[in-house]
């Protein structure tokens, strides 16, 4: 049969061939005399749309690997994840981003523990300049007990600072210095003094910029300008001199 000429076309990964099969076979009428038969049909053609959304994912023709997919009707929470991994990645590779953040969450619901889809629905939010969803998504990935990688940290801090929560910016980073202690170095602990003097801590900030100056002569500067800001002159001077 036709199918069974497609299936082999799409196993050997002759996927245009197969596509011309199985786009001929949607595209045919049959008759059908009993509700079975009509049961059947509709179950085949499902198939069908799945298979050509596969194949056109395997030729990265995003756009038609879509329009396939959306059409395919998943019967069971395997196949919805599977629809919506597709659906995914070819929204985003065409830079679709609202699309695809009401897929990741879709898969977020089907698979919570799973980071690729927080992943994935924060990059498309970031995308779309939502930071503040962003962040209660990013917090509610922590929460699931989702493994935060260093790079994680980083940027759950710098979004609690461009959502003018610097403080919470500081403790994240105090955070990642714990689980990642190699990441404690003289640039990240004034980038948490930074957050520190956002949030008018100035004592804390200072004593970080000190720290990165043992480390770094050239931080001597950082630290003098907080201590101006202290009206601690003196101080200030005896920064610049070392």
């Amino acid at each position: 049969t036709e199918k069974m000429l497609a299936d082999i076309y799409y196993s050997e990964h002759q996927f245009s061939k197969a596509i011309l099969h199985y786009q001929h076979l949607l595209a045919s009428e049959y008759s059908t005399s009993s509700d079975k038969q009509r049961t059947e049909l509709a179950s085949n053609k499902n198939e069908i749309y799945l298979r050509v959304a596969n194949a056109y994912y395997q030729k990265q023709s995003w756009k038609n690997c879509l329009t396939y997919i959306r059409q395919f009707v998943p019967n069971n929470s395997n196949e919805k994840i599977q629809k919506y991994k597709i659906q995914l990645v070819s929204e985003l590779q065409l830079t679709s981003w609202s699309a695809a953040e009401k897929t990741a969450q879709r898969l977020i619901q089907l698979e919570p523990n799973q980071k690729m889809w927080w992943q994935q629905l924060i990059a498309a939010q970031l995308q779309q300049q939502k930071s503040d969803k962003a962040l209660v998504n990013y917090a509610l990935a922590k929460q699931q007990g989702i493994q935060f990688e260093a790079q994680d940290f980083k940027t759950l801090s710098q979004l609690y600072s461009q959502n003018r929560l610097p403080e919470r910016a500081a403790q994240i980073m105090d955070e990642m210095f714990i689980q990642y202690p190699k990441t404690k170095t003289e640039p990240e602990l004034v980038r948490q003094a930074t957050y520190w003097q956002m949030a008018r801590e100035w004592n804390k900030a200072i004593e970080l910029c000190q720290h990165a100056a043992k480390l770094d002569k050239q931080y001597h500067w950082n630290v003098a300008q907080l201590l101006l800001q202290e009206t601690d002159y003196l101080g200030a001077l005896k920064e610049l001199e070392k």
